[in-house]
């Protein structure tokens, strides 16, 4: 899909399929490209499963935008597999009611917004690449519920405007551990809440921690990427 005037995927569906059943949205090997709004904008899907291969570049809004759930106790998105790039807001943002998410081995990179905004939400953020974003790597907040919690690990974060990792409310919680932390303005931030962040690397961040205090398992050095400057983090 390329040059859609307004979001390229637009998901909705209605309450519970019958007999209870429930939906299951699934998006594969899809190439979006220049979307006049969000690569894909989903709401009230229930199950959500974004993975093998997808690449969403340009897209003027999200690169994927996921909000108001039906089903609380059940809602959940998987991302997994997929590269999105140069969103004009968020990477992914996450803005429902109590949404699950895992979001794992994918690249989200040139966001004019955050890598990741997680909004009332819990998760896993793993094995990712999350680079050169203008707001920051990682955003967990909660407006409106308390005990949200992500986890954050295995991660690449690399170059980002704002902070790596932030925790931004006294609501929800995030747990950090062994992500290289190298060229962000800062590396892992505690704005409000709980936090735990250990065994992880950093490297020529502005500033490595704000708010959080630096564990014995914490590492400063050159995490030995390929190749930085072309974007290749493997690892040599």
């Amino acid at each position: 899909m390329r040059n859609q005037t307004a979001d390229a995927s637009y998901i909705h569906t209605m309450d519970l399929a019958p007999n209870n059943q429930f939906h299951n949205v699934n998006v594969n090997n899809c190439l979006i490209e220049n979307a006049g709004g969000s690569g894909i904008w989903a709401e009230r899907c229930i199950r959500l499963s974004i993975n093998s291969n997808n690449r969403i570049i340009n897209p003027a809004g999200y690169g994927v935008y996921y909000a108001n759930s039906i089903h609380p106790s059940q809602d959940y998105m998987e991302l997994l597999g997929t590269t999105i790039r140069n969103a004009g807001l968020d990477g992914v943002r996450l803005d429902g009611e109590r949404i699950s998410a895992n979001i794992i081995r994918n690249r989200i990179e040139g966001s004019q917004g955050w890598g990741v905004n997680a909004v009332n939400n819990w998760g896993s953020v793993y094995v990712n690449i999350i680079n050169n974003n203008r707001l920051g790597g990682v955003r967990n907040a909660s407006v409106t519920n308390a005990n949200r919690s992500l986890n954050v690990y295995h991660n690449t974060l690399h170059n980002n405007t704002g902070p790596a990792v932030l925790l931004d409310s006294a609501a929800a919680s995030i747990t950090a551990v062994n992500n290289i932390y190298s060229s962000n303005t800062v590396g892992i931030r505690r704005a409000a809440g709980t936090r735990t962040a250990r065994s992880s690397l950093f490297r020529q961040n502005t500033t490595d921690r704000d708010g959080v205090t630096a564990h014995t398992g914490d590492r400063t050095g050159d995490p030995l990427y390929q190749n930085a400057a072309a974007m290749d983090f493997d690892l040599t």
